[in-house]
């Protein structure tokens, strides 16, 4: 069951989206799944929306508000939340889509199960290269240009300032390291993306603790006749079995040495060993503390 939504954010604009129910059971306590500029085939109520200034969705197309994209994030779970009882699992967008997603999951004070990053630019510098030369001109000699924008199959033409370019190609995406270790990511990315390096996908699954990548080939940065390989991917990542492996490769081991100790007559015990210790952010103390192993352990009854 499918329903239109418009939700209000805090500058009084319409964000719309579309709310999709697997059951007719309630939704207090249901696992929701956002997604930003795009749909999915999965098994969870999903909230698909537009970002302000795209598609349904009131305001005017910008090139580098991506703390506006972050906040309509904000808005669209706590509506969410507060009005059908969700309980946000996971977070998907596509290239701006993501950037957002991957800063709101930094950032929120929430717990997301997981993030699916799809073609998101991490090397923002390198996107001038994809500005024509004419636009540079016009730059100079009028302080903007204009940009046509293909979205949905219609040209959208977008106002960019030379503010707008600044902070675009300023914007510093090395916080994703502070991804919590709780968040599992994944990203996507087609090897023949013409937009988006794919190295900018390398540098994610170096610096994101918990990270799955994907790369796709001969696939490219709108993933054109390749959607259905990248929905069988998302939701092979969240089916039982892959969930279940990416535990065990995580938290079977801890320096090589296995976690789980067999004693007679108890269940399930196990060192917590390796697990990050919260003693203050990094920025506090420089450092990332962990619990060292066979020092502290847990068990069932």
């Amino acid at each position: 069951m499918t329903t239109q939504i418009n939700i209000k954010n805090d500058s009084g604009q319409n964000i719309v989206g579309i709310l999709e129910k697997k059951s007719s059971n309630g939704t207090l306590g249901e696992k929701l799944v956002i997604i930003c500029h795009g749909s999915a085939e999965l098994s969870f109520d999903n909230f698909r929306f537009d970002f302000r200034g795209n598609g349904e969705s009131d305001g005017i197309l910008k090139f580098s508000n991506f703390q506006e994209d972050v906040e309509d994030i904000d808005t669209v779970v706590k509506y969410l939340e507060k009005e059908f009882g969700y309980k946000l699992y996971a977070a998907i967008g596509h290239s701006k889509g993501s950037v957002a997603i991957l800063k709101y999951a930094c950032y929120v004070n929430r717990n997301i199960s997981h993030v699916i990053n799809i073609s998101a630019r991490y090397n923002m510098a390198a996107g001038l290269s994809l500005v024509e030369n004419s636009a540079f001109d016009s730059l100079k000699e009028q302080g903007y240009f204009y940009q046509n924008n293909k979205i949905r199959g219609e040209i959208i033409r977008m106002k960019v300032t030379k503010e707008d370019l600044h902070d675009f190609i300023n914007y510093d995406m090395s916080f994703v390291h502070k991804m919590p270790d709780t968040t599992s990511v994944l990203t996507c990315h087609g090897i023949m993306d013409e937009i988006v390096s794919v190295k900018d996908a390398t540098i994610f699954a170096n610096l994101i603790p918990n990270h799955t990548l994907k790369l796709l080939p001969g696939v490219n940065h709108n993933y054109s006749n390749k959607h259905n390989e990248l929905i069988k991917i998302i939701i092979n990542y969240f089916s039982n079995k892959s969930q279940s492996k990416r535990f065990n490769e995580k938290y079977l081991y801890v320096n090589s040495i296995s976690r789980y100790i067999f004693i007679d007559g108890v269940k399930n015990f196990r060192d917590l060993g390796g697990y990050q210790c919260d003693l203050g952010s990094r920025e506090e103390n420089g450092i990332q503390n962990f619990i060292r192993e066979r020092f502290i352990f847990r068990s069932g009854k």
